[in-house]
């Protein structure tokens, strides 16, 4: 869905996010001119393990 974003590995199905920054435990990137906010919430509410935080 934002293949700019998200890179999904064909070994494993887990995505990454491309160009995240780790803090605290967490890979970070912030929303930016050119990322969609609305497709990036869409993103995270279909992540099947829930674990794709927007805020």
């Amino acid at each position: 869905m934002q293949p700019d974003i998200w890179r999904m590995s064909q070994r494993d199905g887990k995505a990454t996010l491309v160009g995240g920054e780790l803090k605290k435990g967490l890979y970070i990137l912030p929303i930016t001119n050119g990322v969609s906010e609305m497709l990036a919430r869409e993103v995270a509410k279909a992540c099947p393990v829930n674990i794709i935080k927007v805020g």
